[in-house]
């Protein structure tokens, strides 16, 4: 039997052999296939949090320091847990302990500001400035979210495996093939590809592909604007969505996962 590393192509991974093929499905939906795949990555990461995250000790002191997760993120776990496991009681719990938390916090402050406001608190154990700071300081946020973190970090590492797999035609002459078939990338997205390749040829290559697609879309906009919206559905093909969304997930990019976007 073969090894894995035997049937994949040189200088190819099995990890990256596994990005490949997430990229490869990607390659063939509409929109940007890197704000596929990170969307897609977001919305498993909630999964996983669901399932395993909020339990773990090292999980439980990052959300300390983050105050649990950010607003979007969090509003993805409140509708997506019961959806997942039929009730909201995980995301309750734990937003139970971290309010929990932050009220012990506040109780500090309160008995500090007592005892600095207090004529009877002898000097010496009247809270300093410096004190003070340290107590407000147990308020603040120390990390970033974390879902958030782990989705800055995948966007570089998917970007950059994006730009490799792009550049060794050789090995995977079908993913060059299938961007050249697709809508291209986001403005954003291009640009971070950009700026991991090191071939000149596929610097240009990538530059016409996106300027013949930014030329198509700007034609299919302002054909919808001349008809007014609501006439997308005729002028484009059936189930695409309409250009004027096209056009804003080009320029800004489309990587938050949202409950429409599934």
């Amino acid at each position: 039997m073969k090894s894995d590393a035997a049937t994949a192509p040189a200088g190819i991974s099995r990890l990256d052999l596994l990005l490949v093929s997430y990229l490869k499905q990607a390659l063939r939906q509409p929109g940007c296939p890197l704000c596929r795949v990170i969307r897609d990555a977001d919305l498993y990461y909630l999964k996983v949090f669901l399932r395993e995250g909020k339990d773990d000790g090292r999980m439980l002191l990052r959300l300390l320091a983050s105050w649990g997760l950010c607003a979007r993120h969090a509003d993805g776990l409140v509708h997506l847990e019961p959806v997942e496991h039929g009730d909201g009681l995980g995301t309750g719990t734990l937003y139970d302990w971290l309010l929990d938390y932050a009220r012990r916090r506040l109780e500090d402050l309160r008995q500090s500001l007592q005892a600095r406001d207090d004529p009877k608190t002898p000097r010496r154990r009247r809270i300093s400035g410096r004190h003070f700071g340290r107590i407000i300081s147990k308020l603040a946020e120390t990390a970033r979210c974390p879902a958030c973190e782990a989705q800055r970090q995948y966007t570089a590492y998917v970007t950059a495996e994006f730009a490799r797999a792009l550049e060794i035609a050789e090995a995977l002459p079908e993913i060059r093939n299938m961007y050249l078939a697709s809508e291209g990338l986001c403005l954003p997205h291009w640009r971070a590809v950009e700026q991991s390749l090191s071939s000149p040829d596929i610097r240009a290559f990538m530059g016409e592909k996106q300027r013949t697609m930014v030329a198509s879309l700007k034609a299919a906009l302002e054909a919808e604007l001349a008809c007014g919206v609501g006439e997308e559905v005729r002028l484009g093909s059936v189930g695409e969505a309409p250009a004027y969304a096209r056009a804003l997930a080009t320029v800004a990019g489309a990587t938050e996962w949202q409950r429409s976007a599934r």
